[in-house]
């Protein structure tokens, strides 16, 4: 069995205490300036390698350790309340963009390890 992604499901209870489980909402793509769901595919691969633990994609019924939001463009309009709900916390992607601030697509993994992080105290 598969989950969202593709990636293989996990039996019930296996490895759930070690797994981060990330839930990602993209915006609705308008003027998308890269490819959404092939960066959520490799932000999910990075991470993994940054946390040193499996990262997975939340289902919907599951609560998530971190939320990502996709938006194409700079505009970020899917950065609202009502949609960031289902994690601990998100974080704002756009193009070349973490959070309102610059940062190029090859070091967003790295920059979301290191806020998790800070925020655990680590």
């Amino acid at each position: 069995m598969r989950r969202a992604g593709g990636e293989p499901a996990l039996p019930p209870g296996a490895g759930m205490d070690e797994r981060m489980l990330v839930r990602i909402k993209y915006c609705g793509g308008c003027k998308a300036e890269y490819d959404r769901p092939e960066l959520a595919r490799t932000l999910l691969a990075e991470l993994a390698g940054h946390l040193e633990r499996p990262v997975g994609l939340a289902a919907p019924d599951q609560a998530a350790d971190l939320g990502l939001v996709l938006c194409g463009c700079p505009a970020c309009c899917a950065d609202r309340p009502e949609l960031l709900v289902g994690a601990d916390h998100w974080h704002v992607i756009g193009p070349e963009l973490f959070d309102y601030h610059s940062v190029a697509f090859g070091a967003l993994a790295a920059r979301i390890a290191a806020k998790l992080r800070q925020r655990e105290g680590n």
